[in-house]
């Protein structure tokens, strides 16, 4: 998971340290992003072991599967694109 989260840095554009630690709402944002990308693949992974379309992934199976501590309204709006 960490290297999806690192992954998602890197496919955002995200370049280093100087926008990361220029303002605490630059960090949120970049560390939400990340976040946002790890859970859309983990989402794809899941959904193709389980055989089952992302939109109709089970959420608390999700969670408890890729040991997420995330609110899952959270979850279900980065999965289905909303956040």
């Amino acid at each position: 998971m960490i290297i999806l989260h690192e992954l998602g840095h890197a496919i955002n554009g995200e370049d280093g340290c100087e926008i990361y630690n220029s303002t605490f709402s630059s960090h949120c944002k970049e560390e939400w992003n990340a976040n946002s990308f790890m859970i859309k693949e983990l989402a794809q992974e899941y959904a193709s072991c389980t055989g089952c379309d992302v939109e109709d992934i089970n959420f608390m199976n999700f969670l408890q599967k890729n040991k997420l501590s995330y609110l899952c309204d959270e979850i279900k709006k980065i999965i289905k694109g909303i956040a």
